[in-house]
């Protein structure tokens, strides 16, 4: 009697894992609970979002709401100064100069909800941003809000997504990953990116890994265009490292509000 109950129950109420292995596609409500799972899956995952699997990246640590909890970047930054002028009509010129500086930034996305410095409520969670220029090599650290144009807005805002259907298995950097797709729309809110025409049609794809429900990749494919190709698939890989170690720096107080 055990058993035969055992065995109902799982045709009744499927898991997760065996819901993302089905070969039809996902009803809506069961997309939402594989995605709820996967959310559950990243809390505490250490990774580098890379356009090449294992290339140089975005390092993360993962919250508990399938957002990063940590995120380290590190770039470098060249300038070049054009020497000569003129004054009083007379020409003159110097060696041009170049400069390099080499530029880490570490955010915390704290989850907790803004105030201001005058102890006002924002709208808005709480975000402390560090950074370092070398030169000089100083740490200078600000709090903001954060807001709807988030760099990682795109990629984690999709694993809480509902409209999401659920499409192919197939392979992705040795993992057996599946497909969950939906349009791609631009933040309304973000103010960065404005268009003579309507945009074209793009789909963003999250590709779940079957066994473990981990994000191996993000990517936005965009059809062919009169004066331009298609472009299949452009994104992110998911490269997981327990060694990547994000921290606040030593010395640095944090604000605990936003001026």
């Amino acid at each position: 009697m055990l058993a035969v109950t055992a065995i109902v129950s799982q045709t009744i109420n499927p898991s997760p894992l065996s819901l993302i292995k089905q070969t039809r596609p996902l009803l809506p409500a069961e997309v939402t609970q594989v995605l709820a799972a996967s959310r559950h899956a990243l809390d505490g995952q250490r990774f580098r979002l890379a356009y090449v699997a294992g290339g140089p990246g975005i390092d993360i640590i993962a919250g508990p709401n399938g957002w990063p909890h940590w995120k380290r970047a590190t770039h470098g930054v060249d300038s070049m100064s054009s020497g000569g002028g003129s004054s009083n009509g007379v020409a003159w010129s110097q060696p041009a100069t170049s400069e390099h500086v080499d530029l880490i930034t570490i955010v915390e996305y704290t989850d907790q909800a803004a105030r201001s410095c005058a102890g006002k409520p924002l709208d808005g969670n709480l975000i402390i941003e560090y950074e370092r220029k070398t030169p000089p090599g100083t740490w200078t650290v600000t709090a903001r809000i954060r807001s709807a144009a988030e760099e990682l807005s795109p990629i984690f805002d999709t694993l809480a997504d509902e409209s999401l259907s659920s499409g192919e298995v197939r392979a992705i950097n040795g993992r057996t990953a599946r497909a969950f797709l939906a349009p791609y729309k631009f933040p309304a809110s973000s103010g960065v990116i404005t268009f003579s025409a309507p945009p074209p049609p793009m789909t963003k794809t999250l590709w779940l890994d079957v066994d473990t429900l981990l994000p191996v990749r993000w990517g936005v494919s965009v059809p062919a265009q009169p004066n331009a190709p298609a472009l299949p698939d452009y994104g992110l890989t998911f490269t997981y490292d327990a060694s990547i170690d994000i921290r606040a720096p030593e010395g640095v107080a944090a604000p605990t509000c936003v001026k």
